[in-house]
């Protein structure tokens, strides 16, 4: 999440600076607001992916822990740690994987 959060803090920053700054197109300088019209589209986009990849790790890691999976503390650690690929390798295995209830939780 830090890692994230620290990549829409750099996008920020660049937004910021090609506004109030000058940007070189072709070896040329211009001014960045001409620079934003152009290639502006990109920076938006790459936004766009960073919240959808954070509410979909925060999605899988609630149904992490809400889901009665085998070994979820390793899953939650798998999710916690390589983020997004964590979240797509538990949404093909390990929601597959659903703890058995035990023998005694069947018999009262």
């Amino acid at each position: 999440m830090k890692r994230k959060l620290a990549v829409a803090f750099v996008l920020l920053l660049l937004s910021i600076g090609i506004v109030y700054g000058q940007c070189t197109v072709n070896g040329k300088e211009v001014p960045c607001d001409e620079f934003w019209s152009s290639y502006g589209w990109i920076f938006i986009l790459m936004i766009v992916f960073v919240i959808i990849g954070l509410i979909f790790w925060v999605w899988i890691l609630i149904d992490c822990i809400q889901r009665p999976v085998d070994n979820k503390t390793a899953w939650l650690l798998l999710i916690i740690f390589l983020g997004i690929i964590g979240g797509i390798i538990y949404l093909i295995i390990g929601r597959k994987h659903v703890a058995q209830p035990s023998a005694q939780q069947n018999n009262p």
